[in-house]
């Protein structure tokens, strides 16, 4: 792959993550994301201060991470939506032999607590 269509794709999927978050999140809509600009700093002398100066300022990474951005709480959001799913599908009645039926079978096998620790460690049947 070229280098250039590399980067292409790239930005293709940044933006587009991007506009899913935006669209899944009411709380980063543009009205809130221009709070997030430091507007007592000159665009033309720092425009990364500019644009994130005031979320810089507010916000911190949280304890267990490394970074955290606008990536990571698309992250968040999209395993929440999945974890919820699969709850949701496990509390309803699939019918037999379909995906969702094994997605439920599984999901509640492994959420069985004393099912798992009679087992124990050992392989079984």
């Amino acid at each position: 792959m070229r280098k250039s269509s590399l980067i292409n794709a790239i930005v293709a999927c940044s933006l587009l993550a991007s506009s899913m978050l935006l669209a899944a999140e009411p709380s980063l809509q543009a009205s809130h994301l221009s709070a997030d600009m430091d507007t007592s700093t000159q665009p033309g002398d720092d425009f990364f201060a500019y644009a994130n100066g005031t979320w810089l300022k507010d916000t911190s990474i949280p304890p267990d991470r490394s970074w955290f951005g606008v990536f990571a709480q698309l992250r968040d959001l999209s395993q929440k939506r999945v974890a919820e799913l699969i709850r949701d599908t496990s509390l309803s009645a699939p019918a037999k032999g379909s995906a969702a039926r094994q997605v439920a079978d599984y999901y509640n096998a492994v959420m069985d607590e004393a099912a798992v620790e009679k087992k124990g460690t050992t392989r079984g049947k």
